[in-house]
C-alpha cells in the first residue's frame, strides 16, 4: 500500500515541483513519508475524478516549515503506475494498491529529441515576456527526455495526461514535437502566452 495524494495536476518523472501543504490529510501524508523515508503516489484529479495512472513522488527537501503546521516543500516525480484499488485509511488520505508502469524498450531517435529541443528553444526565444531557460542538448542527460519537454510545452492537464499515459518515449517525443509546431504560430497573443503561464505554472508555486 502507498499514500495517494489526488492532485489538480499531472507530475511527470524526473519532475521537481514545489508544493505548499495545508490541508490536515496531506499533512499527515507528508509527515508519514518523511518519518518513515518513504514515497506517496501522485494522482492527476481531471473532472473531478481520481485517474488510474499516477507518478509516484520522494520528497528531496522540506523548504519551510510554518508554526500552524504548514509545510512547503520540494517533491520529485520518480515511476509512473496504475492505481488498482483505493481507500480512505485511518490518518484520513487514500491509501492504494499500484502497479508500477513498464516502459517499452528500445532507445528514443535523436531526430525527434533535436526537433523538440530546436523548437522549444526557438519558442523560448520568442516568448519575451518569460525568462524561460533553454535547453542545453549536452546537458540533456535524462532517459526520458519527453518528459522533460512536457513540463513546459504549454500542454492542457487533458494533453499532459495524455502524455503520461504513453509507454513510448518515441511516441511520447513524437506527440510533443507536433504540439510545438502547433504552438509556435499564437506566440505573439498575449491571451496564448497566459494559458501557457497557468497551465505549467512558471511564476506560481502548487497550493494544496
Amino acid at each position: 500500500m502507498i499514500g495517494i495524494f489526488p492532485l489538480g495536476m499531472v507530475l511527470f518523472p524526473e519532475s521537481i515541483v514545489k508544493l505548499h501543504i495545508f490541508e490536515e490529510r496531506y499533512k499527515y501524508l507528508i509527515s508519514d513519508c518523511i518519518e518513515a523515508k518513504s514515497e506517496f503516489g501522485l494522482s492527476p484529479i481531471i473532472s473531478s475524478k481520481i485517474q488510474n495512472v499516477g507518478c509516484t513522488a520522494s520528497i528531496i527537501d522540506i523548504v519551510k516549515r510554518y508554526d500552524n503546521g504548514k509545510l512547503d516543500i520540494l517533491i520529485k516525480g520518480n515511476i509512473r503506475y496504475n492505481l488498482v484499488d483505493y481507500k480512505i485509511g485511518d490518518r484520513l488520505y487514500y491509501e492504494a494498491d499500484i502497479i508500477l508502469f513498464r516502459e517499452e524498450d528500445g532507445y528514443p531517435e535523436t531526430e525527434l529529441i533535436v526537433g523538440c529541443l530546436n523548437i522549444y528553444n526557438q519558442i523560448s526565444e520568442e516568448i519575451k515576456s518569460l525568462q524561460i531557460e533553454k535547453i542545453d542538448i549536452n546537458k540533456l542527460i535524462s532517459k526520458v527526455p519527453s518528459f522533460i519537454f512536457a513540463q513546459k510545452s504549454g500542454l492542457t492537464m487533458e494533453q499532459k495526461y495524455f502524455v503520461l499515459q504513453l509507454t513510448s518515449e518515441n511516441d511520447r517525443l513524437e506527440y510533443i514535437f507536433n504540439h510545438l509546431i502547433k504552438m509556435e504560430p499564437y506566440l505573439k497573443e498575449n491571451e496564448y502566452i497566459s494559458k501557457i503561464i497557468q497551465n505549467d505554472g512558471y511564476s506560481k508555486s502548487r497550493m494544496y
